[in-house]
């Protein structure tokens, strides 16, 4: 999109040109695909995991410093694609609120989207944050969370999603095989199964059940989506994977030697 196509439209973010758009978000939502790197995520039923690629800009770099991955809260916590320091930006703001609510209410914060209007919504930034967490609340939820926020600030929980520069195609690898476990389930139980046609005349398709996996599947089903979109087998030193699960309920990223535990391990399956 050339300068003289907005014609000074993109000058506020409050500024729609005459066509409806908002470019300064249209230029935010480019901005993300820009570093080239792909985040995945899965919710299983007792873990929600994210796994993002890791590049390094030179080979001087400790690669200990490049990372997208940050504990928000002692349960929650976000993986992020785009651009590295808008990312960071984020992450300093929500850091901020999650503390000011454990300061005024004594107990850690539930699933960080009550602070999405008030932190994430001020000004469109080149970065799209996956949220990760464990809410165990009487009377309500307990359980993994997932839930991904672009640049324009639109928060939606997600059963497995994407994000960066090959985001399409990863939802679409992560579509296919689950349905196809779905089908493989409902052919274990003998079950016929059953499909929304609201949803289908809405122009989306059939619905997913919420199938329940375990540990080793969502893991299985986020790397082998960042596989397929990399076209290239995966190092330990090539990807950050984050973890949040019902044995160990705080988020927390995997050092290089687990993350080869976990490919070895996943590897044995096959």
């Amino acid at each position: 999109m050339s300068r003289g196509n907005s014609a000074g439209y993109d000058r506020h973010i409050t500024i729609f040109s005459p066509e409806g758009r908002l470019y300064q978000v249209e230029y935010a939502f480019k901005a993300v695909k820009l570093p080239g790197t792909t985040a995945v995520a899965v919710r299983g039923a007792q873990c929600v995991c994210a796994v993002v690629q890791r590049k390094l800009p030179d080979r001087l770099v400790e690669p200990d410093s490049v990372t997208s991955a940050a504990r928000v809260s002692d349960a929650h916590g976000v993986v992020f694609a785009g651009l590295p320091t808008d990312g960071r930006a984020q992450v300093q703001r929500l850091r901020a609120e999650a503390s000011e609510f454990r300061y005024q209410n004594g107990y850690e914060a539930p699933t960080l989207t009550r602070f999405i209007r008030s932190t994430l919504t001020c000004v469109p930034l080149g970065a799209t944050l996956l949220f990760l967490g464990w809410d165990d609340h009487e009377g309500g939820y307990s359980g993994p969370r997932l839930y991904k926020v672009d640049p324009a600030g639109y928060c939606i929980g997600y059963r497995a999603c994407a994000a960066g520069s090959k985001d399409v195609e990863a939802q679409n690898w992560l579509e296919k095989r689950l349905r196809e476990r779905q089908e493989e389930v409902g052919a274990d139980r003998g079950e016929r199964l059953l499909f929304s046609t609201a949803g289908s005349a809405g122009g989306y398709g059939a619905p997913l059940r919420d199938i329940p996996l375990s540990d080793d599947d969502a893991l299985e089903l986020a790397i082998g989506a960042l596989q397929s979109v990399t076209s290239s087998e995966l190092k330990p030193a090539d990807l950050e994977i984050a973890l949040v699960t019902k044995d160990k309920r705080h988020f927390h990223v995997l050092s290089d030697q687990e993350v080869e535990e976990v490919l070895s391990r996943l590897s044995e399956r096959d």
